[in-house]
């Protein structure tokens, strides 16, 4: 059985948009999945030459820079058909009273020649850039005086000229029909944005005055009789209705049982559950979904079929638009009682509050399931009739009268759904938690949590911009500006139903982001370990990613609600094209195509090169057995190899003549010679000790007072991290330029010298061997080199000795000297050894000055 689709024209596809939406969307996702094979024309390749053939000498064709499309000709015809394009454009502009339809095809045809011309201009800019280099390969002609070049060289120079001048013509011609086609392009936008300006604040006749009412009653009758003598012609129409009524019996039947099988498949996977009481705002947008599908889905599409297999009758009957208006009006209007029930009440779950979505109370959800079946079947007829009105081209006033009548009922209806009473939000949970357990994060959505203030005033600001719109529609309507109030309630009704859709998503999103964040096992959370291995990091990324998820979400809202307002897709993507094909200053175009794309390279670049500096960091360096300084030099060295790649991409991405950067680098120069100094001899400093490595990461040195610790060698300077934890920046010039002490430059073998005095009566051979012993019992002195006693000197009051023994890793040096002295200590007291006292004579002379006088004899002499 053949199903013949219906023809409609320009008029009657623009008005049944809202009926075809659902219907082309399912019938899209249905014939996504299938193949589609593409017929391509056979190439038949040629045959070889036999092989008794011997091949003759062929002349090696001349170098040209023809474009191998026809040449002089071929580019002629081209520009004679680009200017017939521009001249027919300008003369029907000048017409002017050109319909949406009549804009659209001058902005494609527009937009062809543009986008021809700019790439004629390209192609013509590449072969003038050839052709000159061949030039300049052949050197300068030969000046007066000097010998002349060959015959060849100047025949190739000649035909060199000849082909720059060819095709630097091609390139000026093809600029100009570019910018005469954006200009063109232009003004037809302009011209366009103003007719619907005007058209969109064009007034009508009043509901109010009496003179409209006075031609109402002729009017009803009219349109009365247009739809009764288009049901007569539909009766005595020879059509096979029978055949018509059984595709829609069938095709309703057919939608019906596979809405309903994807319903029972669905549902017990994805649907609710009532064992399961805390679902997320994932499950729980899935799970409203399904259950709009018998609610909503499937009887919109039965409407749909029907309504289109109707108009495809309706179609070969002449004069029947009232007919088939009403047709459209009273199916747009079902479809929008099913859809907006339907999914209100997926949305609202008043039998499961678990499920629900809005965050509003039990309450709230019953007293808002109650009112929006009757708001719902309000608005429904309000838009019926408003479709119909505008469908049918009934007459001004009658247009006036009922467009006014049905918005006022239509506002009415929004309004009964806007008190404050019914938006109450969930209360917040009273139980206190538990103190040092750190509560979890919910959703902005999670049941039995309050709904946070942001959502609150978010709300209120909703429902008062509702309000505020629908009292417009009827303000305006009222004060004759039909076709603008009208305007306001196409984007009140679509704004809601789109926004809603996408704050669906949005949360949805945020959902998978705290998911991906917060999943303690499994291959996500091994992935998640694998990317970031800092807190840090991954709170930036979480940051990120919900931020450019708000910006995608306004984006979206942006490109889906635009077109509704009255721009074109067409004239949106110019708008787009032109932004992102830049403005020419000069010889310079600055491009956001071209630095998004140069921003993209270099934010890869430098990702993969992290990504590699970690894998040589965690995997192939350790297993090398690489010490902890190659280690460190490896990965600067290739974290400033893809800095310098990624900035060479980003420079060729953004279409920039190097020749022009080395003469900007050599302006600079001069600059950086007289105040850069300092920062340009710290970098190749640093270059240097990552090179010589006379001073590697984890090396224990001494410059000036600064004794610690290497712990990074950057660009500028390198970080010292003292024994009291302290960090020391010091520019890599001095350490270059100065003397630096290294304590493990070759090895962290490092020797501890102990200096001890005792007194003249001791035994100093008892002193030698007890000073060993103290040395060979530390398990952290090594046995080679061997430790010894050095008899440094003889005092006056004291013998000094010096025990000298050497340790592995010298950054034990302290704890070491330390035990050592302890030992030393114990072990010399243990076995009688005494350590030189210092007697100190102190004379204080006139002693008798400080004594004081209390008028007593004198002290005898």
């Amino acid at each position: 059985m053949m199903v013949r689709l219906p023809n409609f024209n320009g008029h009657e596809k623009k008005s049944v948009a809202v009926v075809l939406a659902v219907m082309l969307l399912v019938v899209g996702v249905a014939l996504g999945g299938l193949p589609v094979a593409k017929a391509t024309p056979a190439e038949s390749p040629s045959p070889p030459p036999p092989a008794s053939a011997a091949p003759e000498p062929v002349e090696p064709p001349k170098p040209t820079l023809d474009d191998g499309r026809g040449g002089e000709a071929a580019f002629a015809h081209k520009v004679a058909t680009w200017q017939e394009t521009l001249d027919h454009a300008t003369t029907r502009l000048a017409r002017g009273n050109l319909s949406e339809a009549d804009y659209e095809e001058l902005r494609v045809a527009l937009t062809e020649v543009f986008d021809q011309a700019r790439l004629a201009n390209g192609q013509g800019a590449e072969q003038v850039a050839t052709t000159r280099q061949m030039i300049d390969a052949l050197g300068k002609p030969p000046g007066e005086g000097e010998p002349p070049e060959s015959e060849n060289v100047a025949v190739e120079r000649a035909h060199l000229g000849e082909a720059l001048t060819r095709f630097d013509g091609r390139m000026r011609q093809s600029s100009l029909i570019a910018t005469r086609a954006d200009i063109v392009l232009r003004t037809a936008n302009e011209r366009r944005l103003n007719q619907f300006t005007e058209t969109l604040f064009r007034t009508g006749p009043s509901p109010f005055l009496a003179k409209t009412w006075d031609h109402i009653p002729d009017q009803l009758h009219f349109t009365r009789d247009r739809i009764a003598i288009a049901l007569a012609k539909t009766q005595k129409a020879d059509l096979a209705w029978r055949s018509y009524e059984i595709k829609a019996v069938i095709l309703s039947l057919l939608t019906t049982v596979m809405g309903l099988a994807a319903y029972r498949w669905l549902r017990p996977r994805w649907g609710r559950r009532e064992a399961e009481l805390t679902p997320s705002y994932r499950r729980r947008v899935y799970a409203a979904l399904i259950d709009a599908i018998p609610a909503a889905l499937v009887p919109t599409l039965v409407i749909t079929l029907v309504t289109l297999i109707a108009l495809s009758a309706l179609s070969q009957i002449l004069f029947v638009t009232t007919l088939k208006a009403g047709i459209k009006a009273v199916a747009i209007g079902l479809a929008f009682l099913l859809v907006g029930r339907g999914l209100v009440s997926a949305t609202l779950a008043v039998r499961h509050p678990a499920w629900r979505l809005l965050p509003i109370s039990d309450q709230s959800a019953r007293s808002l399931a109650k009112r929006t079946t009757v708001v719902a079947m309000v608005l429904a007829v309000a838009i019926a009739v408003l479709a119909f009105i505008d469908l049918a081209l009934v007459a001004p006033e009658l247009h006036a009268v009922a467009g006014f009548g049905a918005r006022v009922i239509g506002a009415a209806a929004l309004f009964l759904l806007l008190p404050k009473r019914f938006w109450q939000p969930v209360p917040a949970a009273t139980e206190p938690a538990e103190p040092g357990v750190e509560t979890p994060m919910e959703t902005p959505m999670a049941t039995g949590s309050a709904l946070p203030s942001p959502l609150v005033s978010v709300n209120l600001r909703l429902r008062l911009l509702t309000g505020i719109a629908a009292a417009a529609v009827v303000v305006l309507s009222a004060l004759r500006f039909h076709n603008l109030s009208q305007y306001i309630a196409q984007l009140l009704l679509a704004g809601v139903a789109v926004l809603g859709v996408l704050r669906l998503l949005h949360g949805v999103g945020h959902e998978l982001i705290e998911v991906f964040v917060t999943q303690p096992t499994g291959r996500l959370a091994q992935f998640r370990s694998t990317l970031f291995h800092t807190e840090r990091g991954l709170r930036t990324f979480v940051y990120l990613a919900k931020t450019t998820l708000d910006l995608l979400w306004l984006a979206t809202s942006f490109v889906i609600l635009l077109p509704l307002s009255g721009i074109d897709w067409s004239e949106l993507r110019g708008w787009g094209t032109t932004f992102m094909r830049g403005v020419t200053i000069g010889e310079i175009t600055i491009a956001p195509m071209d630095i998004l794309a140069s921003l993209f390279l270099v934010s890869t670049v430098m990702v993969v090169t992290r990504f590699i500096q970690r894998k040589l960091d965690e995997g192939v360096l350790p297993r090398l057995q690489v010490d902890r300084g190659v280690r460190h030099s490896i990965r600067t060295g290739v974290g400033y190899i893809g800095a310098l790649i990624a900035i060479l991409l980003g420079i060729g991405a953004l279409g920039l003549n190097l020749s022009n950067l080395a003469m900007i680098a050599g302006a600079l120069s001069v600059g950086i010679g007289f105040g850069l100094q300092a920062v340009v001899g710290n970098f190749v400093a640093g270059l240097i000790l990552l090179i010589e490595r006379p001073i590697k990461v984890g090396d224990w040195i001494v410059v000036g007072d600064k004794d610690g610790v290497v712990k990074r060698i950057s660009v500028r300077a390198t970080e010292i991290q003292t024994f009291q934890r302290a960090s020391v920046i010091i520019p890599n010039s001095d350490l270059i330029s100065h003397a630096v002490l290294n304590w493990t430059h070759k090895d962290k073998l490092g020797r501890i010298d102990i200096p001890v005095s005792i007194d003249h009566n001791n035994d100093v051979e008892l002193v030698r061997r007890l000073l060993l012993a103290c040395a060979r019992a530390d398990a952290r002195v090594v046995r080679e080199p061997p430790p010894m006693v050095v008899f440094r000197k003889i005092g006056a009051g004291s013998l000094d000795f010096e025990l000298r023994c050497f340790v592995a890793d010298v950054e034990v040096y302290t704890p070491v000297s330390s035990d050592l002295r302890f030992a030393i200590l114990h072990t010399f007291r243990d076995n009688g050894i005494r350590m030189p006292s210092e007697e100190r004579i102190v004379h204080v002379p006139q002693l008798d000055r400080f004594v004081p006088d209390h008028g007593g004899p004198a002290p005898a002499s």
